[in-house]
């Protein structure tokens, strides 16, 4: 059991230093080139915003009514 748990926490710490590389080479990307980073905001404003839409119901928001 407990090498079970040490084998558990090796592939957790893995993940986790092989994400957090992926995120400084996300961030080094965009600032080496700022048209993708100015295209990235671009994106994350337009998704906040139709997310804001008053009509817009999504089922992970609000779960669907069914009139039970």
């Amino acid at each position: 059991m407990t090498l079970l748990r040490f084998i558990l926490c090796v592939f957790v710490f893995i993940g986790s230093m092989a994400a957090a590389g992926a995120f400084v080479l996300a961030c080094a990307l965009l600032l080496r080139f700022p048209l993708v980073l100015i295209a990235v905001l671009l994106a994350c404003g337009l998704f906040v915003g139709v997310l804001r839409r008053p009509g817009n119901r999504s089922s992970a928001i609000a779960p669907h009514d069914d009139g039970w």
